[in-house]
């Protein structure tokens, strides 16, 4: 994965769409920050302290090739969490083991790796730096394809994955007509509002926020977003959404979602998923 604090021979700024501090979002096509080198192009947004990159790297792009001459490490020392879109990845880690990241995996990847992309798909990948601490040097990987727990909700499914550093994130894929007050928020925890703090970004389709002062905005695919607790949600138009959102309050989050979830087979999550 690519260091984003080094001077890079391209970059520009952008700025982003914030509504009172409450929400904030930003298309990876006007990024806070674009750079380039070799074969790496990173898109960052940031939201004050934190930010999400957009990864991409083309086939051959090897890290100690591509972008230690910039770092002058010998290795990246920088750690990464997020979510590979396509392609797959090889990371060798200080004590030489091997380890890769395929399509549709959540990653904890410790600092101190160099990283290799494998085969002929170019590899996307997004980073959410929410500031977490990790607890030890292992790397993490789990598909979201078998994901720590799930929860089926009316025009919705949850999927969540856990680490055991505590680090969690849920993708959330929503039918047209799902709206969070009316699934979720009043039957399940009696709130008009989600009192959680979300960051992440959005894949597909189209996402409504409602603000508690009665103000809509909306979420378009191809943005990151910071959304501050006191909010509704819900799809807008006919196309499914699909949205990554990592969790800031794991304890909180667990009390509401995990312990009433719904634990699905595969063959249950399947005609859930979009399609």
């Amino acid at each position: 994965m690519t260091s984003f604090s080094i001077p890079l021979h391209k970059e520009f700024h952008s700025t982003m769409t914030s509504i009172d501090a409450t929400l904030t979002h930003q298309s990876f096509d006007k990024p806070s920050q674009h750079k380039e080198l070799g074969k790496v192009k990173v898109d960052m947004i940031t939201f004050g302290d934190k930010n999400v990159a957009r990864l991409q790297a083309e086939p051959g792009m090897k890290w100690s090739t591509d972008v230690k001459p910039f770092t002058r490490t010998e290795l990246c020392n920088h750690a990464h969490i997020g979510y590979v879109v396509s392609g797959s990845m090889m990371l060798t880690l200080a004590d030489g083991s091997m380890h890769t990241i395929n399509a549709d995996d959540f990653y904890v990847i410790p600092p101190g790796h160099d990283s290799e992309v494998l085969g002929n798909i170019p590899f996307v990948g997004y980073d959410v730096n929410n500031n977490e601490k990790l607890n030890d040097n292992e790397l993490y990987r789990i598909s979201f394809k078998t994901p720590s727990y799930s929860k089926i909700v009316p025009n919705g499914l949850l999927d969540v994955i856990e680490f055991p550093n505590r680090i969690t994130m849920m993708r959330a894929t929503l039918q047209p007509g799902f709206r969070w007050s009316r699934d979720i928020g009043i039957p399940t925890l009696h709130k008009e509002y989600c009192d959680h703090e979300h960051m992440g970004f959005l894949l597909q389709g189209i996402l409504g926020v409602k603000l508690e002062n009665g103000d809509d905005y909306t979420i378009n695919a191809g943005e990151a977003f910071h959304i501050k607790p006191q909010h509704d949600v819900y799809v807008q138009g006919s196309e499914p959404v699909l949205f990554f959102d990592s969790i800031t309050d794991v304890e909180l989050f667990n009390r509401k979602y995990k312990n009433n979830a719904m634990f699905l087979t595969d063959s249950i999550r399947r005609c859930a998923c979009l399609g």
